[in-house]
């Protein structure tokens, strides 16, 4: 079986070294293929002007496809978000690829701020993921596509003061981050 990735740095693995990235812990698995094509910094929009020929020169069973962090931290609309992660969802359907919706998890504030860029409203940010979450999933369900929702355990983590753990620097995720999408991402790509 072929998976291809689709995204931005979380997808990519940014700041982990490359056997800690949840893609390459999805790839142990003898019988897949992880083709990923997250790239640090992209967008949604890159996501989409290359997903044309990401997909159709990797074909493969399933496109995970997860991005909009880097939108939504330089104040572009949720709603922009979706609509851009819809069309790509329907690119990967078009080429006969299961789409398989990814949604990020959200940025620890105070730690992003210290470590990342003082400049940016975390919480904000966040209230956009968790607002394009809301969206995104009600689309995901109504359209029978399936999803894995990363959001939900981190903001729990968020709420429990335990999240640092799981970040390098408030936006990317460590090994135990990486660790733990892994564990989410095969409980519904290998089911």
């Amino acid at each position: 079986m072929k998976i291809l990735l689709i995204g931005d740095s979380l997808t990519y693995g940014y700041g982990v070294d490359h056997d800690k990235s949840w893609a390459y812990l999805l790839s142990k698995n003898k019988s897949i293929d992880i083709i990923n094509k997250g790239i640090n910094g992209d967008t949604t929009a890159g996501m989409l002007f290359r997903a044309y020929e990401d997909i159709s020169s990797n074909l493969s069973c399933f496109t995970v496809i997860m991005g909009g962090s880097n939108d939504i931290l330089s104040d572009l609309s949720y709603n922009y978000v979706k609509d851009n992660i819809i069309l790509i969802i329907e690119e990967a359907q078009s080429l006969g690829s299961e789409p398989i919706l990814a949604i990020q998890p959200p940025v620890v504030p105070i730690m992003a701020e210290r470590l990342w860029s003082s400049g940016v409203n975390y919480y904000k940010v966040n209230e956009e993921i968790k607002a394009y979450r809301n969206e995104i999933l009600s689309y995901a369900i109504d359209n029978r596509i399936k999803y894995i929702d990363f959001f939900t355990p981190f903001h729990r983590l968020l709420e429990e003061d335990k999240a640092i753990n799981y970040y390098l620097d408030g936006l990317h995720l460590n090994s135990k981050g990486n660790q733990l999408l892994y564990d989410l991402a095969s409980k519904i790509i290998f089911s």
